[in-house]
């Protein structure tokens, strides 16, 4: 029996053995999941109070640990899209996806203003640095920085070590490091096609001389929604986390949980010690019983250059060929479409008759859910990118056509319309957007995407117009990949997405595709 499986098989048991439903001690409710994306950072402020980044509301929230509501709550620049974070001891800086602008959030919540304001940022000011990362053969390494040491982090399982990031420090001498190892699933025998983005993340403890002496491994599978920082280290050790887990196959609320650190095994400590090739692999930590249980279905590694069998090609019926060049030209323009925004672009359409003729008895209301950066708009506003619509596929043409006549500048909440009825709301959603890049002729929905596209075998192989699936859910096209620390691995999409309301290009680290499919279009010429 070979190594790697007679390591699955000990996974296996080992979860079998350890895993139990239950609830944890601590959870504060943050707000329900009705965006699709969720708070995007938590971090720690100081004592038992903790600070969550929600681009949806527009707002950072201070929460205290005994308080089931937020203690202060302070609003964001319109227009800012939180990314990484540079922990500092007064204050956390927040940094912009476009790296050009940051909010300084100091840590006494007392003193926020009530809006925050964003500040011009140089990511080559010391102060602001983000600690770096380099790449080894063993793993990825802290680099020395600010008067610590470097520091080795090992992969736990067979897989890639795909990031690495320092957490909060708390004052008594150790450093909690949070990182995550990424591999594709071996597609079952009778689904040659079927193969899917696994990530386990991890967050150790390690004492002043680099040992590990603590280890808890975050519920990724469980977690309907993630934001790009959702672990933080509090005073007492241990690690708060925000997320939304799924429970009956839908997306709870977010809430924070309280998870405590286990004791890691001999053969734990031993492999982050380790220098040069590893013989044997130790059995990982088991989650929380906090948690529900989870099955693991994929355990092994897939050879980064198998592409197994190809899925049949054959263009899908009304579709034209597309090119790698007309693919990102239809991208760039989706991206960077300008359109003027007025009062009657914001209208409700279940309060309001938006199109004469076409009153709208809203079966949901509340999935109308204006994009945040439409709604916090002054009007009339210059915007740029086509907003999200959910169920939307408009073509450029079209959406101009519908903002000039009045129609809702895009939603984000879901189908609120009955059956049958008219659409009054301009834009595009994930499926739509794709659908007009890969010139399709027709809205596909997100569960028949896999029916007119083929598996792309590794990472290595995607290229501009590839995209990443997860069906009945989302799909964002690829862009490239990138290394924000010098080593992590993060993949820069152009997606249609509520978290930005609009087409944009997104970075996300590899935890962001758990149980995506890497595919790609029958119509590429």
């Amino acid at each position: 029996m070979s190594a790697l499986r007679l390591w699955t098989l000990l996974l296996f048991a080992f979860f079998a053995l350890s895993q139990a439903q239950a609830s944890g001690f601590t959870e504060i409710e943050i707000r329900k999941d009705r965006d699709g994306a969720g708070p995007s950072h938590i971090f720690h402020l100081h004592d038992n109070v903790v600070a969550v980044v929600d681009p949806l509301e527009g707002v950072i929230s201070a929460y205290r640990d005994t308080d089931d509501a937020a203690v202060k709550t302070a609003l964001m620049p319109t227009g800012f899209r939180p990314w990484r974070l540079v922990r500092q001891p007064a204050s956390v800086a927040i940094i912009s996806e476009d790296g050009k602008r940051r909010i300084d959030v100091g840590r006494d919540e007392s003193h926020w203003p009530h809006e925050f304001t964003a500040a011009a940022h140089d990511g080559k000011n010391p102060a602001y640095r983000i600690p770096p990362v380099v790449r080894t053969r063993s793993g990825l390494t802290l680099k020395a920085f600010r008067g610590e040491r470097a520091l080795a982090i090992r992969a736990i399982g067979p897989y890639y070590l795909a990031s690495a990031r320092e957490l909060d420090r708390i004052g008594d001498g150790r450093r909690y490091v949070l990182w995550k190892e990424f591999y594709l699933s071996e597609p079952p025998p009778d689904q040659p096609d079927e193969q899917r983005i696994k990530v386990n993340v991890y967050v150790g403890r390690f004492e002043k001389d680099g040992t590990l002496s603590g280890i808890a491994r975050l519920p990724r599978a469980a977690m309907s929604r993630i934001g790009f920082d959702y672990a933080t280290i509090m005073p007492d050790g241990t690690i708060a986390l925000l997320a939304s887990l799924i429970s009956s196959d839908k997306p709870g609320p977010f809430k924070i949980y309280r998870l405590p650190f286990q004791t890691p095994s001999a053969q734990l400590v031993k492999l982050q010690k380790t220098k040069g090739r590893v013989r044997h692999w130790p059995l990982p930590p088991g989650l929380s019983p906090m948690f529900p249980l989870i099955e693991p279905t994929d355990a092994t590694t897939l050879d980064v250059g198998e592409e197994g069998r190809p899925a049949p090609h054959g263009r899908p019926n009304g579709a034209a060929a597309v090119t790698r060049p007309s693919m990102r030209q239809t991208m760039n323009a989706y991206r960077d479409h300008h359109w003027t925004l007025t009062d009657d672009n914001l209208r409700n359409p279940c309060e309001t008759v938006v199109v004469a003729g076409t009153p709208i008895a809203c079966r949901r209301p509340d999935r109308f859910v204006p994009p945040p950066e439409v709604a916090r708009r002054s009007r009339p506003a210059d915007m740029t990118g086509v907003p999200y619509d959910w169920g939307g596929s408009d073509s450029l043409e079209r959406f101009d056509q519908k903002i000039e006549q009045g129609y809702i500048a895009g939603n984000i909440g879901g189908t609120f319309w009955p059956d049958g009825t008219r659409r009054v709301t301009a834009g595009v959603d994930c499926s739509g957007f794709v659908a007009n890049v890969w010139k399709l002729g027709r809205h596909i929905e997100t569960s028949e995407l896999a029916q007119v596209t083929e598996r792309v075998g590794s990472l290595d192989r995607m290229r501009v117009g590839d995209a990443l699936l997860l069906p009945d859910r989302h799909i964002a096209l690829y862009r490239g990949q990138v290394e924000p620390d010098g080593a992590s691995l993060a993949i820069r999409v152009t997606e249609a997405a509520s978290r930005c309301g609009s087409v944009c290009d997104s970075t996300y680290e590899i935890d962001h595709f758990y149980g995506y499919a890497l595919r790609r279009s029958k119509t590429l010429r």
